[in-house]
């Protein structure tokens, strides 16, 4: 017998949802003590993102790459299937017509104001650019607990004039920020961050971001964006600036992430691909004539 599941975490059990091994376990648990189950059989490993810029922050982490790494190592026997949660992007937003503006010098967070998003490591990244792009501007949309710490941070840093903390921003007006912004930026460690990275690619904008699985999964480092080690202050600078500093490079790297965005996280094709595997699953189960 072949089986085909998905095992999604509770949205209020963080050390759950953070433990790649709690997954890994979970599911190498169900393959040796299910008696109904024999290997090997079909599993996939769901790689979940949160809601971008939601109101009550939450959510749970995009897991693909963990998810299968640790998998693989407890139950190398059990081949595992990977399909990425499917986003529906907007129509980008960026004007088509000859002559149009071209992006603003803005740098952007959207998302919870939690303290896993190392919003700290972001304003000391933003005072950093600041200091080489005197026009540049920072957007930190969403809402959160750390929301009254980060002000007092950005007045500290000298940021107070350069940078405005937008709060809730419905979708429609999200998406233009996307669309006018020059970089998406984010320091988050964890990994539940893809969903903004691609709807921002969506829009035709290359993200800088920690190298964490979700991230990881979304951009191709130097191709539709840039990827660091988490805390790296100097190199995540330097990658904002250069997105600041050339424009077209900047717009090509966001084309190349809004094509590559289109493709990997279309609802239609992975709609196709659940099917294919479900198929699959079901041959392969099938009993021999």
């Amino acid at each position: 017998m072949l089986y085909l599941t998905h095992f999604p975490f509770p949205r209020d059990d963080l050390p759950a949802q953070n433990s790649a091994w709690f997954y890994a376990k979970k599911i190498y648990k169900l393959c040796r003590t299910e008696k109904h189950i024999s290997l090997p059989a079909w599993l996939w490993a769901q790689p979940s993102m949160s809601l971008s810029n939601h109101p009550k922050g939450g959510g749970l982490p995009a897991n693909s790459s963990i998810g299968v790494n640790c998998c693989s190592a407890l139950a190398p026997q059990v081949p595992l299937a990977t399909i990425p949660v499917p986003v529906a992007t907007m129509p980008s937003r960026r004007p088509a017509v000859p002559g149009a503006p071209a992006k603003e010098p803005i740098v952007l967070f959207a998302g919870p104001l939690a303290a896993e998003e190392d919003l700290l490591t972001w304003l000391q990244i933003a005072a950093v650019v600041t200091r080489r792009h005197a026009d540049a501007r920072f957007v930190i949309a969403g809402e959160g607990p750390e929301l009254p710490h980060l002000q007092v941070a950005a007045a500290k840093l000298g940021l107070a004039r350069v940078i405005e903390f937008a709060g809730f921003v419905p979708d429609e007006a999200l998406q233009r920020l996307y669309a006018k912004a020059a970089t998406v930026l984010v320091t988050s460690s964890a990994s539940d961050s893809a969903r903004v990275l691609i709807e921002a690619a969506a829009q035709g904008t290359a993200a800088v971001s920690t190298a964490a699985a979700g991230p990881r999964d979304v951009i191709i480092n130097g191709v539709t964006g840039f990827l660091h080690e988490p805390g790296d202050v100097a190199s995540l600078a330097d990658s904002v600036c250069t997105l600041l500093r050339e424009p077209a490079r900047a717009a090509m790297m966001g084309a190349q992430a809004r094509t590559l965005a289109s493709v990997k996280f279309n609802p239609q094709r992975l709609r196709q691909a659940w099917v294919d595997l479900w198929v699959t699953t079901a041959r392969q189960g099938a009993p021999s004539a």
